[in-house]
Formats: C-alpha cells, sequence, structure tokens
C-alpha cells in the first residue's frame, strides 16, 4: 500500500503485489479456457443433436439418415464410448440390411470392427473387417474393400507383423489407386514413417 499527499489529504492507493497479479492471471485464464471448453462442449452436443434429429427423420432420403447416423456414431462416441459405437453401428447394421444397402451394411461392420479394436479385442475386430471385405466384394465395392484391407494392415502392423501388414496395405492402395482412376481424383498415399493412418479415418474409405 503507498500513501501519497494531495493539498494536505493523505490518500492510500492499495497496489497488487506481483505474486498477486499473476495469481489473478491465472485465475482468469482458468475461468476463460473452462468458457471455451463448455462453449466447445455445447457445440459438439448440438452436431450430435442434429444428426440424430437427420437420423429420425424418416421424411429424408434413406442414404441421408444412415450417414447421419454413422457420423453421429463414430464422431460421437468411438473412442471415448466404443461400446455405445457398437450398439448404434448395429442400428445402422439392422436399417441398412431391411433396406437393402449393403454398402452400409459393410461400412456399419468397419465401425464395429473399430470399436472391437479400441476395446483391445483384435480377434472379432478382425472377423468385422473380413465380413465387411466379402460383402464389399460381393457388390463391387472397391473402395469398400480397399478400407477393410487397410484396417487388417493396421491390425498387423501394431501387432508388429511387418510383412503381413505391409501386403494387405500394399493391395488397399493399389484399390485405391483403381478407384481413383475411375474417378479421374487423385488417390492420398498411406505414409510409412514409423506410423500407420489413424483408426478413426478408416471406416469410410
Amino acid at each position: 500500500m503507498l500513501e501519497l499527499h494531495r493539498n494536505s489529504q493523505k490518500l492510500r492507493i492499495h497496489t497488487a503485489r506481483p505474486r498477486q497479479r499473476l495469481r489473478g492471471a491465472w485465475h482468469c485464464c482458468g475461468w476463460l479456457a473452462l468458457l471455451l471448453s463448455c462453449s466447445s462442449e455445447a457445440r459438439a452436443q448440438a452436431d450430435q443433436d442434429s444428426l440424430w434429429s437427420v437420423w429420425q427423420d424418416t421424411t429424408q432420403a434413406d442414404t441421408v439418415r444412415l450417414t447421419a447416423l454413422s457420423t453421429f456414431a463414430w464422431s460421437g462416441y468411438l473412442f471415448s464410448h466404443p461400446d455405445s459405437a457398437y450398439y448404434f453401428g448395429q442400428l445402422m447394421y439392422n436399417e441398412a440390411e431391411r433396406l437393402g444397402l449393403r454398402k452400409y451394411m459393410a461400412y456399419a461392420l468397419r465401425g464395429q470392427g473399430v470399436s472391437y479394436k479400441v476395446r483391445d479385442d483384435n480377434v472379432k475386430a478382425l472377423a468385422c473387417f473380413l465380413r465387411s471385405m466379402e460383402m464389399s466384394k460381393d457388390i463391387n465395392d472397391l473402395a469398400g474393400v480397399a478400407g477393410s484391407l487397410n484396417n487388417i494392415g493396421m491390425l498387423y502392423f501394431e501387432q508388429g507383423d511387418l510383412p503381413h501388414a505391409l501386403d494387405y496395405h500394399q493391395r488397399s492402395l493399389q484399390l485405391r489407386h483403381q478407384c481413383a482412376t475411375e474417378r479421374a481424383r487423385p488417390v492420398r498415399m498411406p505414409t510409412w514413417a514409423g506410423c500407420m493412418p489413424a483408426w478413426g479415418s478408416t471406416i469410410w474409405p
């Protein structure tokens, strides 16, 4: 506290010490971070609510509804609540099966496979990827086959079986090149610098 004299009157001015000012700054930053976090969570929840509304809207095209449900499941729950992601994946699979949309059935299986992988159940993950791959083959969905091959390759890679991992990734890459040629667009090349693509990006080709 400083004391100043002005016109014979004593004025007292309180000044914060450096440590107090620093503590106050950290306090403000903490509240700001909390507010930003709450805002981000609110936006994410709003997005999830919107996707769920699209899924429940039977006036929408079937493929639009299924795509909304898949995004709802994989973006909202796959890594935070994989068991819930599996449940919604099964919901997607059942609806796609009812509608005869086998491409979306295969997509749901790939997502369920990743949910098993997140829970460290590689045996069931592999079974889902193989079922998805065979289903994609049956409907000549080369991009779907490539996605399943890529996921299987990632399983082998994480287990340290590099020869099998390389084989599956090369087969996946060949199909992706073929798809890119047919669609007249460039293919995204996977990197082999000691890392693999993120699991969340390998569900939908």
